[in-house]
């Protein structure tokens, strides 16, 4: 399964067409946080003695704040997908401590995954090292190969993983009263067939990401609202595509209350857990009753 990328970088720019002052406006609130704790970060690694701990202290700080910045990011791209609204006081209202524990959940879920993948890799290791001890050549050349093709296949399940769990902020962003757990289990279930597909649009933005570095940064004012709506669309997207597997697994306010929002706006029954019924049911259901 895919979706149309280039198809979805149209409509996220016609999204922010003519909104683009606003849509700076936001990505300055972001960068400058960022940007301060980023100068925070080297002050204190050069002039002041915190150690490890401090240092891991800071940057899981940090981590926090960027997290509850992010969120409050894509609840503003939602806001302006759904309701055309891209007012930075949209931005403010979706600053929430919801982010805090998704942030630590997320990064739990990846700590484990390397574990695991360590365990996997640390026998390998061992096993190269006796070949090399016994210094025959082919036995090293096979363990060396092995062990290459080993460490690139779960680097890739790593990385598979990343994708979708870092899908979880965006949809706490398009449901907020979502669980924090659930949140990052519908992320991995909405994008399961898409994970290559968002590998791509992420390197489509390597030329952004080099233009935001040789411009120190400023050029992510803009870039990142733009990126951010792009992957809120395609969100939207696989939400619409995986509707079905959510309702089976239990997620039936999902297609309910966070419908994906198309280009030409419908009016759904979003607000009650049963299909309204028609007329001319209600007429059997009295006729039945007179019987």
């Amino acid at each position: 399964m895919f979706y149309n990328r280039v198809d979805l970088k149209k409509k996220a720019l016609a999204d922010l067409k003519g909104k683009w002052k606003n849509a700076g406006l936001v990505g300055l609130l972001f960068y400058i946080p960022c940007l301060v704790m980023m100068l925070g970060y080297f002050f204190l690694f050069w002039s002041l003695p915190l150690g490890v701990f401090g240092m891991l202290l800071f940057v899981l700080l940090s981590y926090t704040v960027f997290s509850m910045l992010y969120l409050a990011l894509l609840r503003w791209n939602n806001i302006l997908l759904k309701e055309g609204d891209a007012s930075c006081k949209n931005f403010f209202r979706g600053i929430t401590p919801m982010a805090i524990p998704a942030f630590f959940w997320l990064l739990l879920r990846v700590l484990l995954w390397i574990l695991l993948l360590s365990v996997v890799i640390l026998p390998i290791a061992v096993v190269g090292s006796l070949a090399n001890i016994s210094s025959a050549p082919v036995v090293v050349a096979v363990v060396i190969f092995c062990c290459f093709f080993l460490f690139i296949f779960l680097y890739l399940v790593l990385l598979a993983k990343i994708t979708s769990y870092a899908m979880m902020f965006y949809a706490l962003a398009d449901k907020p009263d979502l669980d924090v757990r659930k949140s990052l289990d519908v992320a991995v279930m909405v994008t399961e067939g898409f994970r290559t597909n968002l590998f791509v649009t992420h390197l489509s933005f390597f030329g952004w990401a080099i233009l935001c570095v040789l411009t120190l940064g400023i050029g992510l004012i803009w870039v990142l609202p733009y990126y951010s709506q792009l992957m809120t669309r395609a969100w939207q997207f696989m939400l619409r595509e995986k509707g079905e597997m959510l309702a089976s697994a239990g997620d039936t306010d999902t297609n309910k209350d966070s419908a994906p929002v198309t280009d030409a706006d419908t009016d759904t029954d979003s607000d009650t857990g049963t299909a309204p019924s028609t007329d001319a049911e209600q007429d059997t259901v009295e006729g039945k009753g007179e019987e």
